[in-house]
């Protein structure tokens, strides 16, 4: 059990405490600035090659594409980010590589990183998916 403490990496555990602590709190106020937006993304289509978003709330203009970030909740090597591009109505869409199985943790952020939504979820999935700055 030692010999694999020592000659494995736990990517899991971070080194640099002081740059986490200030991720967190611009991750704390792209939050924050959502909530005062009072968006809402609903996950419309996550077929097996094509997620589309339909994005709603007090904006004055239109994201010109969005980043979704796909988290692996156990598996650092497994997470996926994906550039959403604008189609008619608030709609924003990509094509994914290989459909997505199991859990993840979502994070769907504007291009100027200043506001984030987050939840989390089960793909593939029958039912529309919900993230939501208010909750």
């Amino acid at each position: 059990m030692i010999y694999m403490a020592i000659t494995t990496e736990n990517s899991l555990v971070s080194d640099n405490y002081y740059k986490d602590g200030l991720a967190i709190n611009q991750s704390l106020s792209m939050d924050k600035k959502a909530k005062e937006l009072h968006l809402s993304a609903e996950l419309i289509s996550f077929e097996s090659s094509r997620v589309s978003l339909k994005l709603n709330g007090n904006f004055t203009e239109a994201p010109s594409f969005l980043t979704l970030k796909l988290l692996h909740p156990t598996i650092d090597g497994r997470d996926v980010d994906i550039k959403l591009l604008p189609e008619p109505g608030g709609i924003f869409s990509a094509l994914l590589e290989k459909p997505l199985q199991g859990r993840w943790h979502i994070d769907i952020i504007s291009q100027d990183e200043t506001w984030r939504l987050k939840g989390e979820g089960t793909f593939p999935s029958s039912s529309p998916l919900i993230l939501n700055s208010d909750s």
